[in-house]
């Protein structure tokens, strides 16, 4: 797959900058749980996101909607670390699995959201 269908699919990573890699919140479990099956509706709540990562998935959810749809229902999510400040999590869903980053500003919303 060449590069740009690549970042076409995925949601732009904004990494989180405040403040150090945290352990693993079930803010973080619960909020992924909530926007995946949002994103498969084509219909995300905008106003759990920061502006910068609401105008990404804006510009892509046309691109990211169909591929997440396909996939099916969410089967298990697997907290499997930390990265640059954000939990990433093994999501299994009923077609295949994907793993994803995601990290909530000191606000409660979603500041980084990224999956492959």
């Amino acid at each position: 797959m060449s590069r740009a269908p690549r970042l076409a699919v995925a949601l732009l990573a904004l990494l989180h900058a405040s403040g150090p890699a945290l352990a693993q919140s079930s803010s973080t479990e619960s909020a992924l749980r909530t926007v995946i099956p949002q994103l498969q509706r084509g219909e995300p709540d905008y106003n759990n996101m920061e502006a910068m990562l609401r105008a990404a998935v804006k510009q892509q959810l046309p691109t990211i909607t169909p591929r997440l749809k396909a996939l099916g229902k969410i089967q298990s999510v697997a907290h499997e670390g930390v990265q640059n400040g954000a939990d990433v999590y093994g999501v299994v869903f009923e077609g295949g699995a994907t793993v994803w980053m995601i990290a909530l500003s000191p606000n409660g919303k979603i500041s980084t959201l990224y999956f492959q």
